[in-house]
């Protein structure tokens, strides 16, 4: 275990998020050297700001809405939604990434000063949150509250219709949550990630004792 990252998932959960993925955001700059990343007292107001948070919420939701088994895309309901809601509090999927033994602590436990993060795949990342989010729905009652809230869900939540309306809502709903630029995962085109520095001492995807029970 490495302490200096105890309490740090929040950096743990970022660092699990693929190229792709992290080009969509704002913290493209954001260094790929964990020490840096939390002693630099720059790189540090980052970590701790309201943006990291934001991102770290649109992006763990759009990466695990797909295995949720949630009928229809996430652009089809309102942000109301007990589901939407769910994806987007990625603080759940720190707290189940812990249940299985994967912490900030172990993740960089073989991290020195100076040592850089290697992006994970999409590939990879896919297999690590498809495990997570299997866990989760194995060891909670998800599926029995899935299917209460799909009988009785409010109609004005779920349209299975594409609406500019509601594509409209969401982005509204971004702004009232911080007054910075709006993760748009709906309707645009995949790019690549600039900047392709050659990474090193990589943490592997969450392969634990869980990995083959899921």
């Amino acid at each position: 275990m490495n302490i200096h990252f105890r309490g740090h998932d929040s950096l743990m959960m970022f660092y699990l998020l693929p190229e792709e993925i992290v080009a969509r955001t704002e913290l493209t700059d954001f260094p790929r050297e964990p020490y840096k990343a939390l002693d630099d007292p720059k790189w540090r107001e980052v970590y701790e700001s309201d943006y990291f948070q934001l991102a770290l919420s649109d992006t763990w939701a759009w990466l695990v809405w797909d295995y949720l088994d949630i009928h229809g895309g996430m652009e089809k309901y309102s942000g109301y939604d007990p589901f939407w809601r769910m994806a987007h509090a990625y603080t759940l999927w720190m707290q189940v990434f812990r249940t299985m033994g994967l912490t900030a602590e172990h993740y960089f436990a073989n991290v020195d000063p100076g040592d850089m993060m290697a992006y994970l795949s999409y590939g990879e990342a896919a297999d690590t949150i498809r495990i997570m989010v299997g866990h989760f729905i194995a060891n909670t009652n998800f599926r029995l509250r899935r299917d209460v809230v799909k009988e009785h869900r409010a109609h004005e939540d779920y349209d299975s219709r594409r609406s500019s309306v509601k594509m409209d809502f969401h982005r509204r709903w971004y702004h009232t949550r911080a007054k910075v630029k709006v993760l748009d995962f709906m309707g645009v085109d995949k790019r690549d990630a600039k900047g392709n520095q050659q990474r090193q001492r990589a943490p592997p995807p969450y392969h634990g004792k869980h990995a083959n029970t899921i």
